[in-house]
């Protein structure tokens, strides 16, 4: 999730719990990473799931994958051959890619074939849900949101911490897992407890209290792995190199991004699999190893341009930079670089990393080179910066 837009409601109050009709059957459009980790969810709170992608050879991949580590939950989920054998579902959420036009058209057909109280939900990635859903006549709901409908305990507690996490409020964010951790352990229910410790981990994390963030994936990680719940377990070994990177352990770092990466590539998880190879990239660089360094950063900036997704791109482009600023000879072509991504970059936490990272260069500059710096005029666009990127990536120098 990104931004929520203005039309979002917030969630309803439990008085109003009985103006929702229960959910039974949820509808997912997308069987990649994020549907099939949407199906497991709903999975596991005992729903059963109609499961549709466009992509025969990504259904049954799906299907393949649920009948094997998550083998109990394969009763309840089928796979659907064309949109309208979602005309049942009470909630329907697509996790298409990220394409505006893809995401509009599938939601259209499930709007057409759906019953009109059937809730429509987008998994949005960086797309504003009030754009997603300007062609159709039903409000569209975030994922979190939809699900919240239901209200289960577990899930409306993720929901509200999530959304919290969203806006940065990262301490009311921690206070809403404490009751569903508690409910998780006491039930069993040990997917939710799993991706309760990952978001805690996630909230610990931006509140920079790295030993306890640690600690919270580093339980949930067995859940995840014993449960098949790939992407989980992803997204809690990337963190943990990251916390372990925070924390100065550099080495232990390299072998969580690498075991990260692993899992991506198996489950073709392509962002993150750019993730672990960027986050590769940025510790051996700073471990003394610039030739391991630029082949990974190599790898990721080909992959993000594979993907076309454009944040994913311009990420590339920042921790790039960051490496190319250290070295005296390269400080205007970083500078550059740094100064577009600083003013342009979609998000919040990667404009502050460009600002840090022109801090750093303008600090190691004498005063007439960090003038000339600020003088020089700006790239024109995204484009440009991404360009600029592929050419200094392809010198033979580290």
């Amino acid at each position: 999730m990104t931004e929520r837009s203005s039309d979002s409601a917030a969630a309803a109050p439990a008085s109003a719990t009985a103006a929702y009709r229960p959910v039974s059957t949820v509808g997912v459009i997308g069987a990649g990473v994020m549907g099939r980790g949407i199906a497991a969810a709903n999975l596991e709170y005992g729903r059963s799931v109609i499961l549709f992608d466009a992509d025969g050879n990504a259904l049954q991949e799906a299907l393949f994958e649920f009948a094997g580590s998550r083998n109990r939950l394969q009763a309840r989920v089928r796979a659907a051959a064309e949109i309208a054998e979602l005309a049942d579902a009470d909630i329907v959420i697509e996790a298409v890619t990220e394409k505006l036009s893809t995401k509009r058209q599938v939601l259209a057909a499930a709007e057409r074939v759906t019953r009109p109280h059937a809730v429509l939900a987008s998994n949005t990635s960086s797309i504003p849900i009030a754009r997603i859903a300007e062609a159709l006549s039903r409000r569209v709901l975030e994922t979190y949101e939809a699900l919240e409908r239901a209200y289960e305990v577990i899930q409306a507690r993720i929901s509200l911490g999530v959304l919290a996490f969203d806006r940065g409020d990262y301490e009311a964010a921690r206070d809403h897992y404490p009751a569903a951790i508690a409910r998780c352990r006491q039930s069993g229910n040990r997917y939710g407890l799993g991706k309760c410790l990952v978001n805690v981990g996630n909230v610990l994390y931006a509140l920079n209290r790295l030993d306890e963030a640690k600690a919270h994936y580093e339980e949930a990680l067995p859940l995840l792995r014993e449960l098949g719940v790939r992407w989980g377990e992803q997204i809690a070994l990337n963190n943990l190199g990251g916390v372990c990177h925070s924390l100065g352990d550099a080495e232990a770092a390299v072998g969580w991004f690498e075991q990260s990466l692993a899992v991506s590539q198996g489950i073709g998880y392509e962002t993150g699999s750019v993730m672990a190879l960027t986050n590769l990239s940025d510790v051996e660089h700073g471990l003394g190893r610039p030739r391991q360094a630029r082949d990974h950063m190599r790898q990721a900036f080909a992959l993000a341009r594979k993907t076309g997704v454009p944040w994913l791109m311009l990420d590339c482009v920042v921790y790039f930079a960051k490496q190319l600023g250290k070295h005296p000879a390269h400080r205007a072509e970083a500078h550059a670089l740094l100064r577009h991504l600083a003013e342009h970059h979609p998000m919040d936490y990667m404009r502050t990393n460009a600002l840090n990272s022109i801090e750093e260069i303008e600090a190691a500059c004498p005063a007439a080179e960090r003038k000339r710096l600020r003088a020089a005029a700006p790239l024109e666009s995204d484009a440009a910066a991404v360009e600029r990127t592929a050419v200094l990536l392809e010198r033979a120098e580290p």
